[in-house]
């Protein structure tokens, strides 16, 4: 990202996304759900450059290789490791898979994004919501660009946001369902929506002069809205609880980009936040593990039964705010950037970095799709030689057996 208090605002969102699942204090969680994640939809708007932007095939190949590759790389790592899991007791043993239900979520996961497993693999779907979110928007954008009636960069973004919010409420409304996309397309569609929100605040965002007065307005309506309108971003949602989302997620992401822009550029703080920050994909990715881990601590040293381990991420141990939280938070926020500093030297080491990975599953893909293109020019022209010769056999047995002849 550009702006480095905007990676900064990332980060911080990430580690409370982290603490909102793993805390033990309900009040605490429900509130930091409220609004981390569309929050953070609307910091990785926020970086939609138009330079970028206007590079179409530069913004897809990015999108491929940050969000929908290590999507698959994770995916099919926690697939392959379901069945040992489950025989460990780390996920429910009722979830053995089979041959064939394997190969399916297999398929699922390369070819529209689902399958994965969903104990292990949770917030997964934040993936998907950001690939198509942002190949979405790129698409929505590129279509305005085109359009004479928008005439500078201000007007084509607001349309951006006016168009996905009408794609949203339509969808809320008339209860229609993204064909292919898991879970309908309405997260999907509040991904865009807030996506889109991030990337018109980012022409203002000079412009704008956010004083104290204004921080405790916004600190205020927050906390208002949790008390009086508490939501989260589900799987459906109605009108009424999809309009809730938007006040708590704007004005804590004005408050989060404004406590972050606090900071200098050299303070631990702020290089803190930004290493977390762009390190996003491997704590999506890694954060259920992470707290897995720290349940099985948990069970170790205490009375708990192993068989909590697979019904929950987070065994809880007592009530209120315990030495287990903190745990919970070290093992949920330090196991993915820990997996972040084994691939990173694994890349040094042997050159095993995301781009490879592209590369392979590129070419992979291509010899799979040139193949198919043959075997069917193949088939075809089989099929057109057959048909060709069982009218050959016709029209001769017909002028065989011609009555005229006789």
């Amino acid at each position: 990202m550009k702006s480095n208090s905007l990676n900064m605002a990332k980060g911080l969102l990430l580690i409370l996304f982290v603490l909102s699942e793993c805390t033990s204090i309900p009040d605490v969680g429900g509130f930091l759900a409220m609004f981390c994640l569309p929050a953070l939809f609307m910091a990785i708007g926020s970086a939609f450059d138009t330079a970028l932007l206007q590079n179409k095939t530069k913004f897809i190949k990015r999108c491929f290789r940050r969000i929908y590759i290590p999507f698959v790389v994770f995916a099919l790592i926690f697939l392959f490791l379901h069945n040992l899991l489950s025989w460990i007791g780390v996920v429910s043993h009722d979830s053995i898979y089979t041959w064939a239900k394997g190969n399916q979520n297999a398929w699922s996961i390369v070819w529209n994004m689902s399958g994965f497993d969903e104990e292990m693999c949770g917030p997964f779907w934040i993936f998907r919501a950001l690939f198509l979110g942002s190949v979405s928007y790129l698409v929505i954008y590129s279509l305005c660009k085109k359009l004479s009636y928008f005439t500078d960069e201000k007007e084509v973004r607001w349309a951006v946001v006016t168009i996905s919010a009408l794609l949203l409420i339509w969808q809320v409304l008339s209860g229609v369902k993204v064909t292919g996309v898991d879970g309908g397309g309405y997260r999907e569609l509040m991904a865009l929506f807030f996506m889109a929100c991030g990337a018109l605040y980012n022409i203002y965002r000079n412009e704008l002069r956010i004083n104290w007065i204004w921080i405790l307005v916004l600190m205020m309506l927050l906390v208002a809205s949790y008390l009086l309108m508490p939501a989260q971003l589900e799987m459906q949602a109605n009108i009424f609880e999809t309009l809730k989302l938007l006040l708590p997620t704007i004005a804590a992401f004005l408050l989060i980009d404004t406590f972050t822009s606090l900071f200098d550029d050299e303070s631990a703080v702020k290089q803190s936040l930004r290493h977390v920050g762009s390190r996003a994909v491997y704590v999506i990715a890694c954060i259920v593990a992470g707290l897995k881990i720290a349940s099985m601590l948990v069970i170790a040293f205490s009375s708990a039964a192993w068989t909590e381990l697979e019904k929950t991420n987070v065994v809880k141990i007592g009530d209120g705010f315990s030495f287990t939280d903190i745990l919970y938070f070290i093992f949920g926020l330090g196991f993915p950037l820990l997996v972040c500093y084994i691939f990173n030297k694994l890349d040094v080491r042997y050159h095993m970095d995301f781009a490879k990975i592209v590369e392979f599953i590129v070419s992979l893909l291509k010899f799979i799709l040139v193949t198919l293109f043959k075997f069917v020019v193949l088939l075809f022209h089989f099929i057109v030689d057959l048909a060709k010769g069982i009218a050959s056999v016709i029209r001769d047995f017909w002028k065989a057996s011609n009555p005229k002849d006789d």
